[in-house]
């Protein structure tokens, strides 16, 4: 997801005040909003603070406690889904992003554990677009960002929560329909778009690669790139070398990144660099130096082979 948002609302904090009362209705979780949380969420959300603050109210607002996060959300969140149009979710989204994706890349089961209580839908209820921004956009993302795997992580969160569990597998279904849905705003189906990469390559992978074809957005192919950098599969290299030659700068980076991830994606990579379709200058000095270093002999050697002394 790209944040900042530029579709945003104006809303007087006495308003906002107001939509973040005790006692607005919020499903039922096992963290609640607290005087505390709401009146964070309030100065976080206030436009007529200065971007500088609020980003230092952001980072200053886990104080180690594991359910800090979530609560923040709750009050964040509170009173979207009376909201008559989008205006005011897209106006708080940005900053409801911020406080999940530093949870993602603290990567804490039991504060994940806590955000994905008050974020995913309850049974049978639609994925809002906050909703989306967090699981795919905050925790899938920021865990991947720092080197995790989110459906392993995520996996073994929810194992032990038969309700918990349920409402992740129905999320990854809402965001099957959620990716391909043009009505949604294109950021958010970049979130949706994460959610997949929770999937297996038999599950998801043929429909991430459509956003990996040549025209496609390059915010959605963003994303299908990072997908398919979560799963692991013998399938995701020659998705991902599918598009190098016509990936934007920053994708074809990305790309490159993911490919040197797992084995089976080098495996792919040097095949393609052995058949000319790729220069060492192009795979780049810093991630052959990183592939020299990989932990299988074999496969080292082959690297070795290639590279030489680049």
């Amino acid at each position: 997801m790209i944040r900042p948002l530029t579709f945003v609302a104006t809303m007087s904090l006495a308003a906002l005040l107001v939509a973040l009362m005790p006692g607005a209705a919020h499903p039922a979780t096992a963290i609640e909003r607290s005087a505390e949380s709401d009146a964070l969420a309030a100065k976080i959300l206030d436009d007529s603070r200065s971007a500088e603050e609020r980003q230092k109210m952001v980072e200053e607002s886990s104080s180690g406690r594991p359910e800090d996060a979530a609560r923040l959300i709750l009050s964040m969140s509170n009173g979207l889904p009376g909201m008559p149009d989008l205006k005011e979710e897209y106006r708080r989204i940005p900053w409801i992003w911020r406080i999940a994706i530093a949870a993602g890349k603290r990567n804490q089961p039991e504060e994940l554990a806590h955000i994905l209580e008050v974020s995913l839908p309850q049974k049978g209820e639609k994925l809002r677009d906050w909703q989306a921004v967090v699981i795919g956009g905050g925790i899938i993302n920021g865990i991947s960002l720092v080197g995790g795997w989110p459906s392993e992580r995520i996996g073994s969160i929810v194992a032990d929560s038969p309700s918990l569990r349920e409402r992740w597998e129905q999320v990854q279904e809402q965001a099957v329909k959620m990716t391909d849905d043009e009505n949604v705003f294109k950021g958010t189906r970049y979130d949706a778009i994460r959610i997949l990469g929770v999937g297996s390559w038999d599950r998801r992978g043929a429909q991430i690669f459509r956003y990996l074809l040549r025209g496609v957005d390059d915010e959605l192919q963003m994303g299908a790139i990072s997908a398919l950098n979560d799963i692991r599969s013998p399938g995701v290299g020659q998705a991902l070398l599918s598009g190098i030659s016509f990936y934007s700068a920053k994708n074809r980076e990305m790309a490159f990144d993911a490919l040197i991830r797992e084995d089976s994606r080098i495996l792919e990579l040097l095949f393609t660099v052995e058949e000319g379709r790729l220069t060492a200058d192009q795979v780049g000095e810093s991630r052959i130096a990183r592939l020299k270093k990989v932990a299988n002999p074999d496969l080292r050697a082959k690297v070795e082979k290639q590279f030489g002394d680049s």
